[in-house]
């Protein structure tokens, strides 16, 4: 496979392990760039990478990824060539292109809820890991240990909350930017807190959040497409 990405998500992982998944254009498949796995020092010294980004790269998708992660794709990081940054309503055209009405309707019935509000899915099973979906509204709120957390009603109209918001960027001014140390939360409301927008999610790799109940593959939110963005616009705005 060789051909252009258009990168929707950028997302942290744990550690330095960093997501990075898109459409790739020619086929109008979601893939998901996972072997070697990307870190936040590989995308450092490649110059960078941010949703919107359109990217050439040479890979072939993994024949027997593990679902609900069948988008997983081999790359070659070495061939990557950043090729344009496309304008917000460029990007949300692309996005629109396979739009899913709720969350349910993406992933199917999710298998266990948290403590803390956020729906898990059985690994092994499903037919995608990442999807766009339609909200009627998003907002934040704070868990009781003060971390970041999503709350959205889709347009299915299923509400759900406790979502973590692991976009990279985002995620890297919550530590590093000096405007952030004081006004986090007033930059992450203003570029992304809306009605009637799209949100990009997705499923985590199994892991067992509470002791005793077993591995989950827990929904996360990894972009949300609500406006152009302005804090949070690219990846060394700072």
């Amino acid at each position: 496979m060789k051909g252009d990405l258009l990168l929707l998500d950028v997302t942290a992982m744990a550690g330095d392990a960093v997501c990075v998944a898109g459409i790739e254009l020619g086929s109008g498949t979601t893939v998901r760039l996972n072997d070697p796995q990307p870190t936040t020092a590989l995308l450092q010294r490649i110059g960078g990478l941010a949703p919107g980004d359109r990217i050439h790269f040479d890979g072939e998708r993994r024949r027997k990824a593990e679902p609900p992660h069948v988008e997983d794709a081999r790359w070659k990081p070495e061939s990557v060539r950043k090729l344009e940054r496309l304008r917000h309503d460029a990007l949300v055209e692309h996005a629109r292109k396979a739009l899913f009405p709720g969350i349910r309707a993406a992933f199917g019935e999710p298998a266990s809820r948290g403590r803390n509000g956020n729906h898990a899915w059985r690994p092994g099973s499903g037919e995608r890991s990442l999807a766009t979906v339609e909200l009627r509204y998003v907002r934040f709120e704070w868990d009781e240990r003060d971390r970041l957390r999503v709350a959205m009603k889709d347009a299915s109209g299923d509400f759900w909350n406790g979502v973590p918001f692991q976009d990279l960027i985002v995620r890297r001014h919550e530590a590093e930017c000096r405007l952030c140390a004081s006004g986090h939360v007033r930059h992450v409301r203003s570029d992304f807190e809306a009605n009637a927008c799209l949100v990009r999610v997705g499923l985590t790799r199994p892991f067992e959040a509470e002791a005793g109940k077993g591995a989950g593959c827990w929904l996360q939110v990894t972009n949300i497409l609500a406006r152009p963005r302005g804090h949070f616009g690219a990846w060394d705005d700072k």
